[in-house]
């Protein structure tokens, strides 16, 4: 009975850092899910007498139960990851709510040019609030046979040219967010401290000095003595992030050095952390 209060308990703790993180992130889109709870309501109230859809309120509202549900929302995030999960969340129950919703009740218009008129009026609803998928802000260009962005072929060339001129082999890095990902396409014998999105170390809990160097160096203002001490424990020479976070004179306060600094990435190298053996997370094992 005390391991199933203590796991019941530790869902209870995942689920919780994961609706704050979803609140934190997407505070901009909560508009969306007032909407939704509109629609769900609506539906109830315009569908009540058709059986298909009633099926269609009840497959909702089952997955979304069953999705934000502790201990179910715990074995899904462990095994897709909480980037994925509040993705198909978003994916699923919200947008088919608001649209089934939507052509519904524009449906029951009277007359018909009244009604048209209101699916132009939501079609010029979508493509002004929508997102567009091809900008430039969700697409990496690139212009090279790897399909990789420029800037990844720049940072893993940096640091192994770096790592050659110190005689450095086996050495480990930990990339922020933006570049985990790309760094193991590019060049897999680079062994990096974790995966994508920081999982392989954050997700699965494996490695609480991981966990605390991927959060470090993914927002503002890192502590950089707390970093470096870190980094030496893991035996992680280089850190990869975006200069906004990665302050350079900060850095080289606290024993470490710049090796390349641009507008879109910066790369530091910690020499208290480069003679240690690295304990790295390749990248099949990340994944």
């Amino acid at each position: 009975m005390e391991r199933i209060i203590q796991a019941f308990s530790g869902t209870l703790r995942i689920s919780r850092e994961q609706f704050n993180l979803f609140f934190a992130t997407k505070r901009s889109n909560m508009h969306l899910i007032l909407i939704a709870a509109i629609a769900f309501l609506v539906l109830c109230f315009l569908l009540k007498k058709n059986e298909k859809d009633r099926m269609f309120l009840s497959f909702l509202l089952i997955f979304s139960v069953l999705y934000l549900f502790p201990p179910t929302a715990y074995v899904i995030i462990k095994c897709i990851g909480d980037i994925v999960y509040w993705r198909m969340f978003w994916l699923v129950p919200i947008p088919a709510v608001i649209a089934y919703a939507a052509v519904k009740g524009t449906g029951l218009i009277r007359p018909a040019l009244i009604r048209e008129s209101a699916y132009a009026a939501l079609l010029a609803v979508m493509v002004v609030f929508g997102m567009y998928l091809f900008s430039d802000e969700n697409i990496d260009p690139h212009s090279n046979v790897y399909g990789v962005p420029e800037t990844v072929i720049q940072i893993c060339d940096e640091i192994n040219e770096d790592a050659r001129g110190q005689n450095l082999s086996g050495f480990t890095v930990a990339p922020d967010k933006h570049f985990a990902s790309w760094i193991r396409v590019y060049d897999p014998s680079i062994h990096t401290l974790y995966g994508r999105g920081g999982n392989g170390s954050v997700m699965h809990d494996n490695d609480p000095t991981a966990v605390r160097i991927f959060k470090s160096i993914s927002k503002n203002y890192p502590d950089y003595v707390s970093l470096r001490d870190d980094l030496e424990k893991e035996g992680c020479a280089y850190v990869v992030g975006k200069p906004s976070i990665l302050k350079a004179q900060q850095a080289e306060l606290f024993g470490f050095r710049v090796v390349k600094e641009t507008r879109h990435y910066m790369i530091l190298y910690c020499p208290s952390a480069a003679g240690e053996k690295p304990h790295s997370v390749t990248g099949q094992e990340a994944a």
